[in-house]
């Protein structure tokens, strides 16, 4: 819970209230903490809300999502927060869907292991203006790297980008 309540975009909302919550959380040792407790505002009732089965966890999980896109926020990644959060939606209700078309009915710890392995694969463009802030470039763009700073993230074969035809056998 405290991990929860100390995430960027829970924090963000009302960050003296969750910082109190995790406080009192850690000094009072509490290792159960009920969902009534912990809601103390609009998006703190939506997070602890119980879902019972995996219908009811898709239409919480959007809640969740719609709730944290509500929040104001003034960053300056605030565009990208808002793309990233559009994107979970609507993959949320495309996977929702494909269940119902299916008509599988898998536990809700199956449903959010499916929506998790769906979500690692999705890949957001990222678009920027290249003379300010940082600068996302590919493999090709490094050659003739000349500045002062450069910082190379590292890259393994799932995310190096390169030529993904079918092996033959």
């Amino acid at each position: 819970v405290t991990g929860l309540l100390s995430h960027p975009y829970v924090a963000g909302c009302d960050v003296e209230l969750t910082r109190r919550l995790e406080e009192e959380i850690v000094q009072e040792r509490r290792i159960a903490v009920d969902g009534a407790w912990l809601g103390r505002n609009e998006l703190l009732r939506t997070i602890f809300a119980p879902a019972a089965d995996w219908r009811a966890l898709a239409v919480w999980l959007s809640a969740v999502v719609a709730a944290v896109a509500r929040q104001p926020y003034e960053g300056d990644d605030a565009r990208q927060r808002v793309e990233f959060l559009a994107v979970i939606a609507e993959e949320l209700e495309r996977l929702r869907n494909s269940l119902d078309e299916c008509a599988i009915d898998p536990t809700p710890e199956i449903f959010a292991s499916l929506l998790r392995r769906h979500l690692q694969t999705l890949r957001i463009p990222y678009e920027g203006e290249p003379l300010e802030g940082v600068q996302v470039m590919g493999i090709l763009e490094t050659r003739n790297l000349d500045f002062e700073n450069v910082v190379i993230l590292s890259m393994t074969d799932d995310n190096f980008p390169g030529n993904h035809m079918a092996q033959s056998s």
